[in-house]
């Protein structure tokens, strides 16, 4: 690591030298061109001035101390007198770039000289540049140039040819000149400042040569700082991975299930001892080898096993899971191996690389099942068995019970006396009850046998509910008990359904109330819940003040041969069965059954019914009148005088009226407020609203509607608290 930062630190330090040469160079080449374009320029104006002065044939000038008469010019012209008194004198073009020569020195330090090899005027002899520019020029060069220090000072030399033109021939023709001949040429001598300092330059570049060392130098003791921390992390990684694939080899080796990878070929790339332990084979016989022909082939029946079909292939073709949980494998010697197994894809970078399959064999299990499926089996034949037996029995005993009760009702029909008549009702009362029994136990086995069926035909609510007034009143009667019925008037009086089971319920529910009950009274209720449709849901409720159930109790109450207290069986007497018979008769008729009860206030049974609207009219009300209907109530079942009475309703129902009031109340609406409250007056308040109902009705009937929305949303708040 260290020398390849020596490398990169002189590499670098040899770009900066490269670039110091090159930036050089680039100097000096701009000050020579500068100095040339500048040379250049005063030269052209020196050949533009001449060539001027030569287009006119030379200028006259006043003839002064300071320009007198061109003694090198042989030409009669050259001076004249102009009235007798104005002396001119001919500036020719040589003449007149000495004149500006001479003002260029004085003035801009600009030096200019015409010379030549052979010149005419001795000041025009020419020095050692001007000699080596002319001799170039003879050897075809276009100009000559170059720095050089005069008394330890800058200049630039430029000398440029003289070519000998037509307008040059008037002054020199006789000296042999011809157009185009080199004769001479000019130079230019200006001051130039040195190119500039290169220390500066090389100050700048070992500045950042250093800087950049060092800042190489740095961040490569940072880099191999962090190499070395890379290296040590992969060593710790290395160990960790091996560490991991120990582990993962170990629990492969120590899991009791049979775990196998394959690759997207479906070739076995992995095995645990389990698997090979389950299956039989060796290693080696495996590895690298397509997996299902040698242990997935056949089904379990034996018939061939298409590989298209095998839920592995799909796991590495298709990449889905899947999971199986009776099927057979094959091991080593040809016998079926049952197992569940499951089947994972492995997935890499998205591609579906292979597949991890999990199996365990279930032969155990599949043994317990086959023994649960022949215990089931003996289990519903000695059900079938016992069914049969008292069904059988059931028959056999209601046939000398029928007899019995016939002869009995028969004796009582006779002169007796009263002890007699003593004895041979209580001989009719047990048979009746042990014939209730035997009713019970026969319908609860048909219902443990699924035999037992409900059937469909129409009937009328109020005829049933009387049929079980006139069946209770000689329990009722006799224990000194109110009975009430109350009928929702909403419900319809011919319906479809079961009457006869319908009946049962509600005559077993109903004789446990009166067995139950000591004083007090039982009311069976019925109303409309939900229609749906043809159809209506029917709530039936069967409450009673006796002795209640306790809540540990309730629980158990649908169990078959279960009551409330083992001493109630003693006391009261009983089989057991009657609520679940009800319970399964209720299933049957689309409903669920319920109970609500406290020890020392009551119990109350409710069921649901769905059933069939009959021939009336959902909601029939004929024969009352809208503002009076109301369900009836029938209190001691030996009498048949009905009284009226209002319908129940839940708080809700109550809150519900009252919503419906208040919009009328609120847009004082005397007749629409007045039909609410009718309706609300239908439903059977609680004792403790009695007297703000009654307030309420005397306000809306006085129309005072402002004073009656206080009092309604404070019934809401109390119903809905």
């Amino acid at each position: 690591m260290n020398r390849r930062i020596y490398l990169v630190v002189l590499l670098w330090l040899l770009l900066v030298g490269m670039s110091f040469a090159r930036n050089l160079a680039n100097i000096h080449n701009n000050h020579r061109t500068i100095a040339l374009k500048t040379a250049r320029s005063f030269l052209e104006q020196i050949v533009l001035t001449r060539t001027w002065n030569a287009t006119h044939g030379g200028v006259y000038v006043a003839a002064t101390e300071a320009n007198p008469p061109n003694p090198y010019l042989k030409d009669k012209k050259r001076d004249i007198v102009i009235d007798g008194q104005v002396h001119l004198t001919m500036i020719n073009p040589a003449y007149m770039t000495r004149q500006i020569s001479e003002l260029a020195t004085r003035e801009k330090g600009v030096r200019f000289h015409i010379t030549s090899l052979q010149p005419v005027r001795p000041k025009n002899l020419a020095n050692a540049r001007e000699e080596a520019a002319l001799k170039s020029f003879q050897s075809g060069e276009k100009e000559s140039s170059g720095f050089f220090s005069e008394n330890d000072e800058e200049f630039f030399f430029f000398m440029a040819p003289l070519i000998t033109e037509a307008s040059c021939l008037k002054c020199h023709a006789e000296q042999g000149y011809r157009e185009g001949d080199i004769r001479g040429g000019i130079s230019v001598e200006m001051p130039f400042p040195a190119s500039p300092s290169i220390w500066v330059l090389l100050l700048g570049h070992l500045v950042i040569g250093l800087a950049g060392a060092v800042l190489i130098a740095t961040f490569g003791a940072k880099l191999k700082r962090h190499q070395d921390s890379l290296e040590l992390l992969v060593v710790e990684r290395t160990k960790d991975l091996k560490a991991s694939e120990e582990r993962s080899k170990l629990i492969l080796k120590s899991a009791g299930d049979g775990i196998f990878g394959v690759n997207d070929n479906g070739q076995l790339n992995f095995v645990n001892p389990a698997a090979l332990k389950m299956l039989g084979f060796a290693e080696e016989e495996l590895m690298g080898r397509a997996i299902h022909p040698i242990i997935h082939h056949s089904r379990q029946d034996g018939s061939h096993y298409p590989e298209e079909e095998c839920p592995m292939r799909a796991s590495f073709s298709t990449g889905t899971a899947h999971r199986v949980e009776d099927e057979v494998l094959w091991s080593k010697d040809g016998r079926p191996l049952p197992v569940g197994y499951s089947s994972m894809p492995l997935i890499q970078d998205g591609r579906v690389t292979g597949a991890v399959i999990t199996f365990h064999d279930i032969s155990v299990r599949k043994l317990a099942q086959e023994a649960a499926l022949k215990a089931k089996e003996t289990a519903e034949a000695n059900s079938r068995a016992k069914t049969f037996f008292i069904a059988n029995m059931s028959h056999e005993l209601r046939t000398p019970m029928n007899a019995i009760i016939g002869m009995s009702q028969l004796a009582l029909n006779t002169d007796l006396d009263p002890k007699q008549r003593n004895y041979l009702e209580k001989i009719e009362s047990s048979a009746h009850a042990l014939m209730g029994i035997v009713t019970s136990l026969l319908d609860f086995s048909k219902l443990e046998s699924g035999s037992l069926e409900t059937k469909v035909v129409p009937f009328n609510i109020n005829s049933l509910l009387d049929s079980l007034t006139k069946t209770m009143a000689p329990k009722v009667r006799g224990k000194g008990l109110d009975f009430n019925l109350e009928v929702d008037p909403g419900l319809p009086d011919h319906l479809m359904g079961d009457p006869q089971r319908l009946s049962q319920v509600l005559s077993n529910l109903t004789d446990n109330a009166v067995k139950f009950t000591e004083k007090g009274r039982i009311v069976v209720s019925a109303h409309l819940e939900e229609r749906l449709g043809d159809k209506v849901r029917v709530r039936l409720s069967v409450r009673d003040t006796g002795i209640g159930i306790p809540p540990e109790e309730q629980g158990r109450l649908f169990q078959a041969f279960t009551q409330g207290d083992v001493s109630s069986t003693r006391k009261y007497g009983g089989t057991g069965v009657g609520l679940t018979i009800s319970k399964r008769l209720v299933e049957l008729m689309g409903g669920e059954i319920r109970v609500a009860s406290q020890v020392g206030v009551g119990s109350e049974f409710i069921f649901t019914v769905q059933l069939g609207a009959g021939e009336a009219v959902l909601g029939d009300t004929a024969g009352l009148d809208q503002g009076e209907r109301t369900p009836s109530k029938r209190k001691d079942p030996a009498s048949s005088t009905p009284a009226v009475t209002r319908v129940p309703a839940t708080p809700r129902e109550l809150a519900t009226s009252l919503e419906q009031l208040l919009p009328h109340l609120k847009l004082r609406r005397p007749k629409t407020s007045k039909a609410a409250l009718e309706n609300m007056n239908r439903l059977a308040w609680p004792a403790e609203l009695s007297t703000e109902m009654a307030e309420l009705n005397k306000l809306i009937k006085k129309y005072k509607f402002k004073d009656a929305l206080p009092l309604v949303e404070s019934l809401l708040e109390k119903l809905k608290g």
